[in-house]
């Protein structure tokens, strides 16, 4: 798969049935995304960056963006439009959503 992680495991079924079965990952952000997260923390990447896809009470969705504990947030979207394979309220690292050089 062009856009995924792929995770490799070894499987032995009562000692007969060996397997080896390759899972693909897909990747948490499409490359639209993943340019415009990129020039917006460019700046900052020798600090410690989280980011968060948060909700607010009026079912709109908005990013915050988390640089040595003090978050930014920015512009509401709405839900299924954007940053779909985020999971509300979990902090992703650069790491984890593939913005490290």
């Amino acid at each position: 798969m062009e856009n995924g992680k792929v995770l490799e495991e070894e499987y032995n079924i009562l000692g007969i049935l060996d397997r080896h079965i390759v899972l693909e990952e897909p990747e948490i952000l499409d490359e639209e995304e993943k340019e415009y997260l990129s020039a917006i923390i460019k700046p900052f990447k020798d600090r410690d960056i989280y980011i968060t896809k948060r909700e607010n009470c009026f079912d709109k969705y908005f990013l915050r963006i988390s640089v040595d504990d003090m978050g930014t947030d920015f512009p509401y979207f709405e839900k299924d439009t954007m940053y779909k394979g985020m999971k509300l309220n979990k902090e992703y690292s650069l790491k984890d959503l593939g913005l490290e050089d």
